[in-house]
């Protein structure tokens, strides 16, 4: 039997079109390599458990049927965050006309990220809510940007891709982005720090 862990993602795609169990071994490998971050992202965007794991698992039906079909992925999770992207936006334009009431949209979510600072849980969890209310705070534009590389820690080329900007105008984006979250943030950090 094949280690299938060793293969590159270029030696994976492939075997997804193979039939079982060579596609399930390929699929799960990739599966376990970008499952807990796309994970992460939907339940950041979604702020809902259950939300986020439909559109986890739509995603990746979405992207399974994608190669299934003969097509070419270059970057998996980069592929993986546009298809959750659009999914979220279908959801969201579905509720709109539905529902005619654009407070129901989906925003930024429960994001389960360690805070780099010691003190309680009851400390952590308020400023990790405070800096979600931060990010979410942001421009639609800067807020992919910051979510996408310090959270998902993808890098600015894959990111610009993502975006269909360029690598500079992505760098900059992020930049403003983590500033603006600072100053946002700079109250609290400074009355956290006091105690």
């Amino acid at each position: 039997m094949n280690n299938y862990t060793t293969y590159s993602d270029e030696e994976l795609i492939p075997l997804l079109r193979e039939d079982k169990p060579t596609c399930d071994y390929s699929f799960d490998v990739l599966f376990n390599r970008y499952g807990s971050k796309l994970f992460s992202y939907c339940l950041f965007l979604t702020r809902n458990r259950k939300d986020s794991d439909l559109v986890f698992h739509e995603a990746w039906l979405k992207f399974f049927q994608y190669v299934k079909s003969g097509k070419s992925v270059e970057k998996i999770l980069p592929f993986l965050i546009l298809t959750v992207k659009h999914i979220i936006v279908d959801n969201a334009r579905k509720i709109i006309r539905e529902s005619k009431n654009k407070s129901e949209l989906m925003t930024l979510s429960d994001f389960n990220s360690g805070i780099e600072h010691t003190g309680s849980q009851h400390d952590k969890n308020e400023m990790l809510e405070l800096i979600h209310i931060a990010v979410d705070s942001l421009d639609d534009v800067y807020k992919e940007a910051f979510i996408l590389k310090r959270y998902q820690e993808l890098p600015n080329e894959e990111i610009a891709a993502i975006c269909n900007e360029s690598v500079e105008c992505i760098r900059k984006r992020v930049t403003r982005a983590t500033n603006m979250v600072k100053k946002i943030l700079e109250p609290y950090i400074n009355e956290y720090n006091e105690k």
